[in-house]
């Protein structure tokens, strides 16, 4: 990757812990780290409470230039907290049983929202995540997926004063909860999911869910007609459909960083090879990727 790509793609945690072996998913931080990703997009939430503190042994062994964005605004239920207590086990089931994760899902995956904080709890929230992680100041501090109150817009007109270990504060949910959010709320950082159809979020700074979202349209198109609408020979087979994803996020999305969600290493590997093929390609390949995808319509997510 270019510096300048490499400053535009994030690793999620929310993927990276899936994979239930510790070990193994600090090999996929280090591995990210190596090939020079510094962006690291996090939530107390995340790995049924977990994920912080795994991202902190990566910043423990040497990664501090890592920047790192973490949130507020939904916790663990009862169900979330029991299931990080024996997490490993867990998720080597869901692995197992792909029914598993769908009927978790359907409980809201063990995560309740948390009524809008007090200016003095969201700063606590800040500092014990900063704390946690290890960082001496988080990029990003956002509201995650919440239901916009009054609550909400008190708290956003103290946070000037409040003092926030972060450089920025924003929100981070899918479009169709952001279009409901105040003018104020958007002025910051502004991470949302990443949208199939229509225009993107104007002011969009993080892009999530870029795999989950393309990765089954680019397999539904079929390599031949993927080439076709790509004009070009990069490479279409399955192990370069990743890295046309996010090449082609980046372009979607021209002000955005891309949050690559993976737990394997040679995920990542594979996908970050295919980006260091995709990511000088012509704007045309993307206008002729648009126009194929349009016409297709848009097959189920994925995980």
């Amino acid at each position: 990757m270019t510096a300048a790509v490499r400053e535009r793609v994030a690793l999620g945690m929310a993927t990276v812990m899936r994979e239930p072996a510790d070990a193994a998913r600090q090999a996929l931080l280090d591995a990210a780290y190596e090939r020079g990703i510094r962006h690291f997009d996090v939530a107390p939430i995340y790995g049924f409470g977990k994920a912080e503190a795994t991202l902190g042994r990566l910043i423990g062994r040497g990664a501090d230039d890592a920047r790192v964005t973490t949130k507020h605004g939904r916790a663990l239920s009862a169900s979330g907290r029991l299931i990080g207590a024996v997490q490993g086990p867990a998720r080597r089931l869901v692995r197992a049983v792909p029914g598993v994760r769908t009927a978790f899902r359907r409980t809201a995956g063990g995560v309740d929202e948390s009524p809008a904080p007090s200016p003095e709890e969201f700063a606590a929230a800040a500092a014990r995540s900063r704390e946690i992680i290890g960082v001496e100041t988080l990029e990003g501090f956002l509201a995650h997926e919440v239901t916009w109150s009054a609550g909400w817009t008190a708290l956003w007109e103290a946070v000037p004063g409040l003092g926030l270990p972060a450089h920025t504060v924003g929100v981070s949910g899918p479009r169709g909860l952001l279009d409901t959010y105040p003018d104020a709320a958007l002025a910051g950082l502004t991470q949302v999911e990443y949208e199939a159809a229509g225009d993107p979020l104007p002011g969009a700074g993080a892009v999530y869910a870029v795999l989950s979202t393309l990765l089954p349209r680019l397999r539904a198109l079929g390599s031949e007609a993927l080439a076709a609408a790509l004009g070009e020979d990069r490479g279409t087979a399955d192990h370069d459909l990743a890295g046309i994803a996010v090449a082609y996020a980046l372009d979607r999305y021209p002000d955005a960083r891309i949050v690559l969600g993976t737990s394997s290493v040679a995920h990542l590997g594979t996908a970050l090879d295919a980006l260091d093929r995709w990511e000088a390609a012509p704007a045309s390949c993307w206008r002729g990727l648009d126009a194929a995808l349009g016409a297709a319509g848009a097959p189920a997510r994925e995980g």
